[in-house]
């Protein structure tokens, strides 16, 4: 399990159970993108050893948002790796807690009723709290941050106050889109939102964007022509082509 598999070249997906945690390979410093479920750290730095590298190699954990199935492991991960920890200041606290995770909404659809009953209510039931971290760095809408060539920072609140998503340059753009949408049965809306209008409104935002690649927390990478299956779905409206 935890088997590191590329994506791109410089780009691995570890997936541990129903989340996944990338790394992003970089000389001068790796990227570790969300932290999975409390207990998967092993898993993940097993899958780290995989992609070739070591943990002292990773530089910075980037978390994309504060809910259990994301850091729950980012506290042990901090230890191993001694990597700076960011995070958009809406979630800070709730990392530097430990817990305090704000209330989610189901989605309408019979699949997503399934999906909250069997895995998100559970997981959110059981881990209430998980090993609060210090966090080094905020994220902030629109920032590029001088690490991996250039990562910008794309604040996607709907899903989660606090969550960003990520956009990193090679290949033709890569989106790292956290939990703004899903690939699990079809490249859809995430199963749940604190604020789902708003999560609408980040997915158009997010469709009119350059990228050829998308990944997610929860699915498959789509792997060319990525941006325009994105537009397909969530069509642009003219007033949001200026945000």
């Amino acid at each position: 399990m935890a088997a590191a598999r590329q994506v791109v070249p410089g780009l691995f997906v570890i997936a541990t159970g129903i989340v996944n945690t990338f790394l992003i390979d970089d000389p001068d410093g790796c990227v570790l993108v969300d932290a999975g479920l409390p207990g998967r750290d092993s898993d993940i730095l097993r899958g780290v050893a995989e992609s070739g590298r070591r943990p002292t190699d990773i530089r910075h954990l980037i978390v994309t948002h504060a809910h259990p199935d994301h850091i729950g492991s980012l506290a042990a991960l901090r230890s191993a790796t001694k990597a700076a920890v960011y995070c958009h200041p809406a979630d800070v606290p709730i990392v530097t807690a430990g817990g305090g995770f704000r209330p989610l909404h189901v989605t309408p659809g019979l699949v997503n009723w399934l999906v909250w009953r069997l895995f998100i209510r559970p997981i959110l039931r059981r881990f209430a709290r998980v090993d609060p971290t210090p966090v080094d760095h905020a994220l902030y809408d629109g920032q590029v941050l001088p690490i991996a060539g250039g990562l910008t920072v794309l604040h996607a609140p709907g899903h989660c106050a606090g969550q960003v998503c990520l956009l990193w340059p090679p290949h033709g753009g890569v989106l790292l889109a956290a939990d703004a949408a899903a690939n699990v049965f079809g490249l859809g809306q995430s199963a749940t939102y604190e604020d789902r209008a708003e999560g609408e409104r980040q997915l158009r935002r997010l469709a009119a964007l350059d990228f050829r690649i998308a990944c997610f927390g929860h699915g498959k990478a789509i792997v060319g022509d990525a941006a325009s299956r994105f537009r397909r779905r969530w069509p642009i409206r003219q007033r949001l082509r200026h945000c």
